[in-house]
């Protein structure tokens, strides 16, 4: 069952069944003005070592922590978490994806996508119609006259 992380109906996270809860990333969506916002947690990550990337409407995040090794190093306590760390979110269509931005400061990654703008949404003026000329009269229909009869197809059928 994926889980609904949804408070703008059209972010969903992809469930990944094989992931640990550790591996996962943290975040909080947030819509602020026109835009999505998304924060992820990555305390302790190099920007360097974050990757950001969409695919069709899948937005992928992935970071690395690793664990300081090499000569003279002795682990003491390992009390945080290292390694791979991702999170997938299904982006809708009401984001502009083609404009999403990535910053990373104070250990936060912020990504960001402005609401797309409908190429047909317009508002349109109501003006009252003219008797006779735009609006209902009160004169009868007339029949449509036509040569040939009128067929009318329906999907699924033939004619």
């Amino acid at each position: 069952m994926q889980a609904r992380i949804d408070p703008l109906r059209d972010l969903h996270p992809v469930s990944d069944d094989q992931a640990e809860p550790g591996e996962l990333l943290s975040f909080d969506v947030f819509r602020v003005g026109e835009e999505l916002r998304i924060d992820f947690d990555v305390p302790g990550i190099d920007p360097a070592d974050l990757h950001v990337s969409i695919d069709g409407h899948i937005l992928h995040v992935s970071a690395t922590r690793d664990l300081l090794h090499g000569p003279g190093v002795d682990i003491v306590e390992a009390g945080r978490s290292h390694g791979h760390f991702s999170r997938r979110l299904f982006l809708g269509d009401r984001w502009d994806l083609a404009a999403v931005s990535a910053t990373a400061k104070n250990g936060v990654l912020t990504v960001r996508a402005p609401i797309k703008r409908s190429q047909f949404h317009r508002d349109i003026e109501v003006t009252p119609a003219h008797e006779g000329r735009d609006g209902p009269s009160d004169a009868p229909l007339s029949r449509l006259e036509l040569d040939e009869p009128l067929h009318v197809e329906r999907a699924g059928s033939a004619a």
